[in-house]
């Protein structure tokens, strides 16, 4: 199993990182995670992953800054769905729930591109 973890750049190389990697390494000790952080150099770099390697995941697990998700999380999470890919929200309580929900896309700001407005569990 293939798990890419879609994450703010606000928290690559983090102890917030290591925890949330934990976390999903607990709750699927034999997949392989994906990190971002450790993989792009250059937006070039995400855009050849995106189109080559990111429909082999099998789960895509996003977490939020300050309760956002930035565009690039964003986009990430709407492909996924694309691709039927299973995607789980992350939550600061550890938890990984199904059921999320955005406020409206910000085009402007892209760490804050969209709000986190309810999570159902």
């Amino acid at each position: 199993m293939k798990i890419y973890y879609a994450h703010s750049k606000r928290i690559y190389w983090s102890k917030r990182e290591e925890k949330e990697i934990a976390v999903i390494q607990d709750k699927y000790p034999k997949a392989e995670i994906v990190n971002p952080s450790g993989i792009f150099r250059r937006e070039m770099d995400w855009q050849l992953f995106m189109a080559n390697e990111f429909p082999r995941m099998d789960l895509v697990v996003f977490s939020d800054f300050k309760g956002y998700i930035g565009k690039g999380v964003f986009e990430e999470i709407n492909t996924a769905i694309g691709l039927e890919i299973p995607v789980l929200y992350l939550n600061e309580n550890g938890e990984l729930v199904d059921v999320f929900r955005f406020g409206e896309p910000n085009p402007e700001d892209w760490v804050f591109h969209c709000r986190m407005m309810a999570v159902i569990s």
